[in-house]
């Protein structure tokens, strides 16, 4: 019962085996956490799995299976939850509310129609009705706008999606970022931007290619020397790690870039290049209890690896079969009442626009 101290674990999280201890005749050990990296985090002991390995190596994990129906039920679960939780008013429970009041809804709405709410539900069509009337002025909230939209029509809101691509084009900063739009420009906004311009360009929209261009050549050149992405341009690393969540959104936006620019053989190439790179940093640490590099953001972060599945059209990550993994987990955490992450919105509207996919179709 001597304990002894085995390894020390610091900021650059993977899942690559690194520490190999030392042999010994010891049969009781203690872990010590001396720093937690994120204080909400859900990590138990009990995740931790000691394995006498000897001479051996790590064997392969085994896919990972999951029934579609147990898949089916915690969409419908969580469809019950948000529209138990939907006010007569049509507001959402949501802390963003005040901020981002068409953010809120059009998230809600869009996770709605996702998990099986049909274009014709009172509930959409009233929730259409209300965002209709709201201003555009945020950046996360008119990209999600938009997708919503996209997802109850293709054509039927060309004029709106022609104001919203005008709108996210006028926003655009000179690197080719976004911000919320005050504040410094960063990868997160960029991502739901471009996620909202891909979508309104779908619905009828036209943009012009330099806005592409400009975007595709920030991230270009802009990786880490790993590889992965930062949240925000020229802050210090050790305030901004690289991150899942960043490098996921990175590869969704360059995808969304190149396939505007067809004809430009030149930056597909290096595209290719470049995300040929982040896809083995994010496949080097892929896991899906947590974000790599940071922690937080947990359901975001799988929200982006769906984009990064379906953008790329690729069943694994990493070697792992990244739908089936995720859906396993989320199965798991799955509350009683259908939510996720102690009820929040967000992370249940996150959890459900992954198992149903929702990239993987403009539908």
């Amino acid at each position: 019962k001597r304990w002894k101290t085995v390894a020390s674990v610091r900021e650059s999280f993977t899942n690559v085996i690194k520490l190999r201890f030392r042999e010994t005749a010891a049969r009781i050990w203690r872990i010590r956490a001396d720093r937690i990296v994120w204080g909400n985090t859900s990590w138990m002991p009990s995740e931790i799995e000691f394995q006498h390995l000897g001479t051996k190596t790590f064997a392969a994990e085994p896919d990972a299976i999951v029934e579609q129906k147990k898949i089916n039920k915690a969409i419908d679960d969580g469809q019950a939850f948000l529209l138990k939780k939907l006010k007569t008013d049509g507001h959402f429970p949501s802390g963003f509310r005040e901020r981002y009041p068409l953010g809120v809804k059009a998230l809600g709405a869009l996770a709605l129609r996702k998990s099986g709410l049909t274009r014709k539900d009172p509930i959409l069509l009233d929730l259409t009705n209300q965002m209709s009337r709201m201003s555009l002025d945020k950046t996360y909230s008119v990209g999600l706008y938009a997708m919503f939209l996209r997802s109850m029509s293709k054509f039927k809101y060309t004029k709106k999606m022609q104001d919203i691509a005008d709108w996210l084009c006028s926003q655009q900063r000179g690197e080719g970022l976004w911000a919320y739009p005050a504040g410094k420009a960063d990868l997160s906004c960029t991502q739901f931007a471009l996620l909202g311009l891909k979508a309104a360009t779908e619905g009828g929209a036209r943009v012009e290619s330099k806005v592409w261009r400009k975007s595709l050549d920030w991230f270009l050149k802009n990786a880490e020397r790993s590889g992965g992405y930062r949240y925000e341009p020229l802050r210090l690393p050790k305030n901004d790690p690289t991150t899942g969540s960043m490098t996921a959104a990175a590869l969704a936006g360059m995808k969304i870039c190149v396939d505007h620019l067809p004809g430009d053989k030149g930056r597909s190439r290096t595209w290719k290049k470049v995300s040929d790179k982040a896809l083995a940093w994010l496949g080097q640490r892929f896991v899906v209890e947590m974000n790599p590099g940071k922690g937080s953001r947990h359901y975001y972060y799988l929200y982006g690896i769906e984009r990064v599945g379906a953008f790329y059209k690729i069943r694994r990550i990493g070697g792992r079969l990244w739908y089936a993994t995720g859906a396993r987990h989320l199965l798991e955490f799955q509350l009683k009442n259908g939510a996720w992450k102690n009820s929040y919105f967000e992370e249940t509207c996150y959890a459900l626009l992954f198992l149903n996919r929702a990239s993987t179709t403009g539908e």
